[in-house]
């Protein structure tokens, strides 16, 4: 397998672990949770990251299901976009998870921010500053 491929599914096993609030969740949820997890309070950047994370869950669940990726797939990913994914959810949940405190209210909050503009707004004002802080100016 390509070091592209297996980059893309451990991201993708990566993605769902950490975007999960509870067995079972659709991952329409997960996509969602991640775009209000890094897009701030930008719809434009909440767009892409939702079309980035969908695409990802798709390539990940052909690579774990065994499809055989083409070798001219021009929907591949490319291992700069995955890397900031990662990277800006990663710097997302340890800003929250600090801001939040214990187990239980982070699975909350993760539950809620989908649904609740309080808690994307709060989302946003608690990432905003680590985030603009990893980032490469644009």
């Amino acid at each position: 397998m390509k070091a592209s491929v297996t980059l893309a599914a451990w991201l993708g096993l990566s993605l769902v672990a950490l975007l999960a609030s509870g067995h079972g969740e659709a991952a329409e949820i997960k996509v969602l949770r991640a775009a209000y997890l890094v897009g701030l309070n930008d719809d434009a950047k909440r767009e892409q990251i939702y079309v980035l994370v969908k695409q990802l869950y798709g390539q990940r669940s052909s690579i774990v299901h065994g499809a055989r990726p083409r070798r001219q797939d021009s929907n591949r990913l490319s291992p700069w976009k995955l890397r900031g994914l990662v990277r800006d959810l990663f710097v997302a949940f340890v800003a929250l998870r600090q801001r939040v405190g214990g187990d239980d209210q982070w699975m909350e909050l993760l539950r809620r921010v989908v649904v609740s503009r309080k808690d994307q707004v709060f989302v946003a004002r608690v990432t905003q500053r680590p985030l603009r802080l990893v980032r490469s100016p644009q």
